[in-house]
């Protein structure tokens, strides 16, 4: 038996799992500060676009 401990990013990011070689499956997965958990998963899948972004994109489009 292993105990193996890292970050919920590492942990919730598939891609980032994979790389590391860490496999889930037939494993007992216990997530400590569950509190947490909904805010981390949040910031792993989300992005942010600033105005000037959007700005660019519009003007990239508008021009071609």
């Amino acid at each position: 038996m292993q105990l193996v401990v890292l970050p919920y990013n590492t942990l919730l990011h598939k891609s980032t799992r994979e790389s590391c070689g860490i496999r889930l499956q037939g494993n007992v997965v216990v997530i400590d500060e569950g509190h947490n958990l909904l805010e981390t998963i949040s910031n792993i899948y989300s992005v942010e676009v600033t105005g000037a972004q959007v700005r660019h994109s519009v003007w990239r489009i508008v021009d071609t």
